[in-house]
């Protein structure tokens, strides 16, 4: 029988529905609200992405390189301009974070090392580089390098900021040779490069993608910060892209110019006006006469501005020809230190980059190969592949060749005997670890878990206390050997001094000497009281004809320090030797009284006392002529480059004539010295020669002398 009613009555009254209202609400909020709050979600996302909280303003970043170049002088700036272009050369060209080569920028008071690239379009990033960007600046680690952020798409400039480590590069640190590396120094190097890659393996970044030992700074607690990293790869990319191109110093010159150019603009004309017409009588100044009132400001104005514009133009011409080879320079040496970090990189990163002159996508095995060449340079503070005679392009040709020749080559280990006495060799474990590091397929590399492990086994601090307290010691030990080196400097310099000394008074007069080092000024003098003497070798001019010019230096040479060796002993002075012609005086510059002829007479009787034989013509005897003459001469140093001390007057030119008329192995002396010798020093036996005619003088008495009684009893022309 049907039912009296419905299941749920006449208005449905009796049922509960209640579950069925909660099975149709959770499904509108399963296929509504989650979507929805999904969406939001990743709306949200996208937006944090696109914030780039890492991006700074141009404005707010401030090259310290300009500040420097607008207060320097000329040759400063032009210095300034070269170094910054060098380490402006792109990720790879340059030491950019080298305590020798680092640009520094103040961002948001903040110091930073920098690079910069020209952009030559509106830059722009994928998601993948901005999530790793945004990741990049919110990475924090003891042995990383703090990424502070990039300005880009203003003045049509890109530049990439990383914290500034004031000790520089561990390359700079390794091969100081003035800094000394204990053991302790290169254990706790090579563990923080270890910690410090090990924590960007297993981060979400991966891997670094160019390690090298130009890429780990030092701070000022000595600790290892990696650098450099996923920056490398997205500047590579956008240098492929044609997006970004390296700063040449012709572009930085156009740059200066220009921002120069703008500065000038925005800067408050002054005086009365404006206008070409002088405005109100403004033109006077440079229209001439015709600049009355404001007639002449228009004719006056575009003078200016034609010689303003000539004197740019020549300033353009002159300095383009030096930008170019500045240029051609900057990228040999961009080429140099290139290759130079190449070396350290995996085969499969310097096959590519042969072939595409761009820096590849790196790896977890890329970073171990270079993390093998880090630590093989800081255990043995040696460059990869030393003990070849080879150029870096022809290695990196060679490593790169591997795969056709199987000619593979990796650095060597030096002999562990040459370690120093007082540490220990290397562990084989840990050398082996070093090797797999360097294998060629990738794939066959260890990981960074497997290395930190053998780090850790097989290197183990020495030293008592911390880092600090090492780095303490050793800078005691670096002061000590400072002071021993600085003494041994010192030492060599006082030497070079002295050396410098010697050779300078061997010139000239000791006290003119003096006076010249002290910065006095040596101005000519007259002396009343003087004796000049000359001598000449008879035979010479023969003698020099039949023999080498190597033979003729010889034999003067061999002469010549014998008459040095008399002169020592008597207060004279060397003037100047002209082939076989030797010139003396006594009396100048430092006065004798009439002692002068008498040092003079001494030297003249031992010059003559020996007969001079010749080393390469043993039986020819030279014989010597000497004359000499008393009088007043002048004498001065004349010259800046190559000053001499020389000696002006009838005095030096009489004493040439007592020379030139003289008799072979005599010594003839002018009436005037004869007179003084024996007024004053009747030791000396003086014999009259007569009249004799002298050049310029006429007929003149002249005297020989013949010798000397008392300690040198030996007439003129005996031999010895």
């Amino acid at each position: 029988m049907p039912q009296d009613m419905p299941k749920c009555g006449f208005d449905g009254g009796l049922c509960d529905y209640t579950s069925v209202y909660m099975v149709v609400g959770i499904l509108i909020f399963l296929g509504v609200i989650i979507p929805l709050g999904y969406l939001l979600y990743v709306k949200e996302k996208e937006r944090m992405l696109y914030d780039m909280t890492w991006r700074i303003p141009r404005e707010q970043v401030r090259l310290l390189e300009e500040r420097s170049r607008k207060s320097g002088s000329t040759s400063a700036h032009s210095k300034t301009l070269s170094h910054d272009s060098s380490s402006l050369q792109g990720s790879i060209g340059s030491r950019a974070n080298s305590r020798l080569s680092a640009k520094q920028a103040v961002a948001n008071g903040v110091k930073c090392s920098y690079k910069r690239y020209a952009q030559t379009r509106s830059v722009t990033f994928n998601k993948h580089d901005l999530a790793r960007l945004k990741e990049l600046k919110v990475m924090e680690n003891e042995n990383l390098n703090k990424f502070y952020g990039i300005s880009f798409n203003q003045q049509n400039e890109f530049i990439v900021l990383w914290l500034l480590c004031q000790r520089g590069s561990l390359e700079d640190v390794l091969f100081n040779e003035e800094l000394k590396i204990s053991r302790n120094f290169q254990v706790s190097f090579v563990k923080d490069v270890v910690k410090g890659l090990f924590f960007l393996h297993t981060s979400t970044l991966k891997y670094h993608g160019f390690l090298c030992l130009q890429n780990c700074l030092v701070d000022s607690n000595w600790n290892i910060k990696l650098t450099n990293f996923v920056t490398e790869e997205i500047i590579g990319d956008k240098l492929r892209h044609n997006e970004l191109k390296y700063i040449s110093e012709s572009e930085l010159m156009r740059m200066k110019k220009e921002r120069d150019r703008i500065r000038e603009k925005e800067r408050p004309k002054k005086g009365g006006g404006n206008n070409e017409d002088g405005g109100g009588g403004g033109g006077g100044d440079d229209g001439g006469e015709e600049g009355v009132g404001g007639g002449g400001g228009r004719r006056g104005g575009g003078g200016r501005k034609r010689t303003e514009k000539r004197r740019e133009n020549n300033n353009t011409e002159s300095s383009s020809k030096g930008s170019e080879e500045e240029d051609l320079a900057n990228v040999r040496m961009r080429e140099k230190n290139t290759t130079k970090k190449f070396i350290q990189q995996a085969p499969e990163i310097i096959r590519e980059f042969i072939s595409t002159k761009h820096i590849p996508q790196g790896s977890p095995a890329s970073d171990m190969y270079g993390l093998g060449m880090v630590l093989y340079q800081i255990l043995f503070k040696l460059e990869p592949f030393y003990e070849r005679n080879l150029p870096p392009s022809k290695i990196l040709q060679k490593i790169a060749l591997a795969n056709e020749d199987d000619q593979i080559i990796r650095p060597t280990f030096p002999n562990q005997q040459q370690i120093a006495a007082n540490e220990e060799a290397y562990n084989l474990q840990l050398l082996s670890a070093l090797e797999a590091c360097w294998l060629e397929l990738p794939e066959m590399r260890p990981n960074i878990k497997r290395i930190k492990a053998i780090v850790n086994s097989n290197l183990k601090s020495t030293g008592s206390g911390s880092l600090v307290d090492q780095m303490m010691k050793m800078m005691e030990d670096y002061t000590t050997n400072l002071e021993i080196l600085v003494k041994e400097r010192t030492q060599l310099l006082e030497e070079a001094q002295q050396q410098a000394d010697r050779l300078l008074k061997n010139m000239l007069p000791s006290t003119i000497a003096d006076d010249l080092k002290a910065g006095r000024a040596v101005p000519p003098q007259l002396y009343l009281n003087a004796t000049v003497l000359f001598s000449d070798i008879r035979g010479f001019t023969r003698m020099a004809s039949n023999s080498t010019p190597l033979q003729v230096v010889n034999f003067l040479n061999d002469l010549f320090s014998g008459f040095d060796s008399i002169i020592a002993k008597h207060d004279a002075y060397k003037v100047e030797t002209i082939g076989d012609a030797y010139m003396i005086v006594s009396g100048v510059p430092r006065e004798n009284g009439n002692a002068h002829v008498q040092h003079i007479a001494d030297i003249a009787l031992k010059n003559a006392l020996s007969n001079f034989k010749v080393a390469h013509r043993p039986e020819e005897i030279m014989m010597v002529r000497i004359g000499f003459h008393s009088g007043s001469v002048a004498a001065g140093v004349v010259g800046i480059a190559a000053p001499r001390y020389c000696l002006f007057g009838d005095t030096v030119n009489m004493a040439s004539r007592m020379e030139s008329s003289g008799v072979s192995n005599k010594i003839q002396i002018s009436e005037s010295s004869c007179n003084l010798l024996r007024c004053f020093y009747h030791q000396f036996i003086v014999v009259e020669r007569g009249k004799v005619d002298v050049k310029g003088k006429g007929e003149c008495t002249t005297f020989f002398l013949e010798g000397k009684e008392g300690p040198l009893n030996i007439p003129v022309g005996r031999k010895k």
